[in-house]
């Protein structure tokens, strides 16, 4: 009976049992604040955001199919050079729709276990049309998740008229098996602006971790031993001569 007396002193008993004193409130905030303070602590709630490293892969654009491009296997061995690091982009891009499309894993899929993800996202950045939403606007367009079950997203395509935002921008975050996060982000440029990719017609590479492709990388051809060092994400940019955009699978 004690109890029940207890938990019906009045509508404000539950919120007077939570109640602390000014010393102890102290002593708990002071103890969160050197909690933060600890190396590691903040990082591992808010990722550091890098730079996205981009690579181009050297001929690309002069290929007639991008689709149809063994982008996992090359017959010879090939160079990925740096995007940031091409003369200029392509202005005839920010002219017409652009046509991108999310390849898959570079290399191609299986990697060696100690290697693999835990999760991965790649988002594209859209301008909204409406100046009063916040932007940019994210769209969720690619993922691989290891947990419960190994689910990869299959290829995606999406259009957009470049003349709708300052570039196309992307958004990358990988955490590895030891839960360490890396996010990621770029925009693509058919100018001279200087770190960010150049936009022309071919294949590029968006690494997973920073610094991938800062200086030319050779892309392994067929049978030679791969280059887990350049695990990234592979997309095909080209112009699309024809009205609208949106989201294709």
């Amino acid at each position: 009976m004690a109890e029940m007396s207890s938990r019906s002193e009045g509508p404000l008993a539950g919120i007077r049992s939570l109640e602390i004193d000014r010393r102890r409130f102290l002593a708990m905030t002071g103890a969160g604040a050197a909690l933060a303070s600890l190396p590691g602590v903040v990082d591992a709630a808010i990722p550091v955001e890098y730079p996205l490293s981009v690579g181009y892969v050297e001929g690309s654009d002069r290929l007639a199919w991008l689709d149809e491009m063994p982008w996992h296997v090359n017959e010879e061995s090939g160079l990925a050079l740096p995007a940031a690091e091409i003369p200029s982009g392509d202005p005839a891009l920010a002219l017409e729709p652009l046509s991108v499309r999310i390849c898959g894993l570079y290399p191609d899929w299986p990697w060696p276990k100690k290697l693999r993800p835990q999760e991965i996202d790649l988002d594209v950045l859209f301008e909204p049309f409406d100046p009063q939403v916040p932007s940019p606007l994210p769209f969720a367009a690619w993922s691989f998740r290891r947990l419960p079950a190994r689910n990869i997203s299959a290829p995606v395509r999406f259009t957009i008229e470049m003349g709708e935002s300052d570039g196309l921008g992307l958004r990358l975050r990988f955490e590895n098996l030891e839960g360490r996060v890396y996010q990621s982000r770029t925009s693509f440029t058919v100018d001279r602006s200087p770190g960010l990719p150049r936009l022309q017609r071919g294949l590029y590479l968006l690494g997973l971790v920073p610094g991938t492709f800062d200086h030319e990388c050779k892309l392994p051809g067929l049978g030679e031993a791969l280059d887990y060092r350049l695990r990234s994400i592979a997309i095909s940019v080209e112009g699309l001569p024809t009205l609208g955009s949106g989201i294709k699978g």
